[in-house]
């Protein structure tokens, strides 16, 4: 039995239009799933801005209002981005002020400490949740 001219080309054309097939689809994926990488990046970025936004507004609102008890929700026009200050704790000589805020996927939970007479910026911590 003898195979037809242009048999080998033929099976070699279809063989190499598979591997580059192949090697096509696994680069978009890798780009994609890079990409879908940044994008959660960027939204925690976001996030974490949002959070230690809401600390300085709690303390700005604190420096002009020793009495203030957070408990309030920001909204961020520019951005529509919102932030949620928790309520205030007063422990010994300091001030626990907690915000947090949520973009799409990503989640920033902070919590500063600072002296209760001069607001000092004692400790700030990104915790998992409250």
């Amino acid at each position: 039995m003898t195979r037809p001219p242009g048999y080998v080309a033929l099976l070699t054309v279809i063989m190499v239009t598979v591997i580059l097939t192949l090697i096509g689809v696994t680069a978009a994926f890798r780009s994609l799933g890079s990409r879908q990488t940044e994008l959660v990046g960027s939204f925690k970025q976001q996030s974490k801005y949002a959070a230690e936004g809401c600390l300085d507004q709690a303390l700005l609102n604190l420096s002009l209002n020793n009495t203030y008890a957070g408990n309030e929700t920001i909204t961020y026009p520019e951005s529509g981005t919102t932030c949620k200050i928790e309520p205030i704790y007063l422990v010994t000589s300091q001030k626990i002020l907690k915000a947090s805020s949520q973009v799409r996927e990503a989640s920033t939970y902070l919590v500063l400490t600072v002296d209760a007479v001069t607001l000092e910026r004692i400790s700030l911590q990104e915790v998992r949740g409250f």
